[in-house]
């Protein structure tokens, strides 16, 4: 989209909520403010079409955040992102949530297109890896025969 077009009211655009979830919150709680904000999307009258549910990472930097007067530095939390398509207009709805959730310490929502939130759900689907538990070897054929596997 060129930097002078605009956007009708009614006009569908694509956007990106990405945001991270306090590190501290069980795994219950984490589901439910990934939950909140993709009900949020719906109830603005949105349809999300790709998503990368909450993974736990170490942060770049420390994110301080003070509520209620007491501050709490994070250094890591809990990653998630959603692509929806939603008029301009009822943004402010999906906004409003991501700003008021306490337990949501950071976000950013941008405009983006369908192909690109796709390819970036499937780029994270390639990076799921199933970790064996520690102690099981691996053997050199079970080794082999997934290196064939890639490779093919």
């Amino acid at each position: 989209m060129a930097d002078t077009e605009v956007l009708e009211k009614d006009e569908i655009s694509v956007y990106e909520a990405a945001f991270h979830i306090d590190a501290n919150l069980s795994e219950t709680e984490t589901k439910k403010a990934f939950d909140s904000v993709k009900e949020a999307v719906v109830a603005a009258g949105g349809t999300p079409f790709a998503e990368a549910l909450p993974t736990r990472m170490n942060l770049a930097y420390t994110i301080s955040q003070i509520h209620e007067g007491v501050r709490r530095d994070h250094t890591s939390s809990h990653f998630a992102w959603i692509a929806y398509e939603l008029t301009p207009e009822n943004q402010s709805q999906v906004d409003e949530v991501l700003r008021g959730d306490k337990t949501i310490i950071r976000h950013l929502v941008t405009i983006t297109t369908k192909e690109v939130a796709m390819y970036a759900q499937d780029r994270a689907a390639e990076k799921l890896i199933v970790a064996k538990p520690e102690g099981d070897a691996v053997s050199e054929q079970e080794l082999d025969e997934v290196l064939e596997k890639t490779t093919a």
